[in-house]
């Protein structure tokens, strides 16, 4: 559960950096600046995305092996 939090935490962090160069909160001097803040923060979003996705993958997939020990043959 801890690496589903830490995908959570950096999709979050993607998603605020995201919001607030599009919105120009952040100052930026060119276009060039905004465009790599712009895709600094989808890499943030994206490998949030894979970590959480792996984390609930490996979860589903120890459950299911649970659930197999448990029932009988």
């Amino acid at each position: 559960m801890n690496k589903m939090l830490i995908g959570f935490s950096i999709s979050a962090v993607g998603i605020v950096l995201f919001a607030l160069t599009v919105l120009k909160i952040i100052p930026v001097d060119t276009k060039n600046t905004q465009l790599l803040l712009v895709a600094v923060s989808w890499v943030f979003i994206i490998i949030g995305s894979v970590m959480r996705y792996k984390a609930v993958t490996k979860q589903h997939k120890e459950w299911k092996e649970n659930q197999n020990k448990e029932m009988p043959k």
